[in-house]
């Protein structure tokens, strides 16, 4: 039997987008589910469909939610595996700097109706949507891999958001990321410059190699690492990337054979193996640099706790200790 719920605008929600009010008064998980629900005809307002889940609201409307199924509501009660949330970091004038753990998307793809950080964004800082070129990422300037930890930028205005993609663009704001890949690097320090591109039929990004065909052009990208500690079988790297690509520190790790610890998607069929087996792979942004207008900035963040566990084992093993978690 079909549900019906029925809503009506008040005051306090005018201007209100229509996903954003449907998913706070019934306490739905996650904003894809509601975008879906709107785009398959399920909502009527004064008795009228819509599949616009940006239209803002007026006071006086009649909302109408129609499922075969009863709508999901955000559970009140614990999860012991609840999926993680993003922290702030820092709130500025004119952005956020937030703290994206492993695990979570930056915005929906695909079906999946997990929470990302563009529906945290969504219900924390409602007055960001909008912001940017894609309605699906609000403020966002860059991103990270959903298993990859660290931070992010976010604009709060159309303003911010163009100063500091050019930033971004011009590459001037540094990022140092911090990762364990497999094996020892020959050299203590190195410069990778290698094209990246998608390869054919999949998702996996590579540089060109033999007769690996692409789809799409190829992109250049450049990447900087050095050695913060070595250890048996395994580097601890810092990383900085010149270039902004899709799985650029990975891809360019693996391409001269030493894959980040984890990694599932590019690392070696012999380290499917390996002792070490975290539940993402080990690689963490943990430093943003940039000058904004007058104003220098500088945001760190400390490596997460398998991560940290992880080194304080390897630590232990060596013989020596350090508080990787500081």
């Amino acid at each position: 039997m079909e549900q019906r719920n029925t809503l009506f605008v008040k005051e306090k929600h005018n201007g209100q987008r229509l996903d954003l009010f449907i998913m706070e008064a019934l306490g739905i998980a996650t904003r894809p589910l509601v975008q879906s629900l709107i785009k398959e005809g399920a909502v009527r307002i004064d008795g009228k469909a819509t599949v616009r889940p940006s239209l803002r609201l007026k006071p006086g409307m009649a909302i109408d939610i129609f499922s075969p199924h009863p709508v999901k509501k955000a559970s009140k009660e614990p999860r012991a595996a609840a999926l993680p949330t993003p922290t702030l970091v820092a709130e500025e004038e004119t952005f956020l700097v937030l703290y994206k753990p492993a695990g979570i998307a930056m915005h929906p793809a695909g079906n999946s109706r997990q929470m990302t950080v563009s529906d945290w964004i969504s219900t924390t800082y409602p007055q960001i949507v909008g912001i940017g070129e894609d309605e699906k990422r609000p403020g966002m300037v860059h991103r990270l891999d959903k298993d990859t930890s660290g931070l992010i930028l976010i604009a709060k205005s159309n303003t911010a958001f163009k100063g500091l993609k050019r930033l971004f663009q011009e590459r001037k704001v540094e990022k140092t990321y911090f990762a364990l890949v497999y094996g020892n690097m020959p050299e203590a320090s190195g410069e990778i410059d290698s094209p990246i591109g998608r390869v054919k039929g999949g998702e996996k990004r590579a540089v060109p190699a033999g007769k690996r065909e692409f789809a799409g052009e190829l992109r250049e990208a450049s990447t900087e690492y050095a050695l913060h500690t070595r250890y048996t079988g395994y580097d601890f790297l810092s990383v900085k990337p010149k270039t902004g690509r899709t799985h650029q520190i990975r891809v360019h790790l693996s391409s001269i054979g030493h894959p980040i610890v984890g990694d599932r998607l590019y690392r070696f069929k012999e380290h499917q193996r390996d002792p070490l087996k975290p539940p993402f792979h080990l690689l963490h942004a943990g430093e943003l640099r940039f000058q904004l207008g007058r104003q220098k900035y500088r945001y760190t963040a400390p490596l997460p706790h398998y991560f940290a566990d992880t080194l304080k084992m390897l630590d232990a093993e060596a013989g020596r200790g350090y508080d990787w978690s500081a």
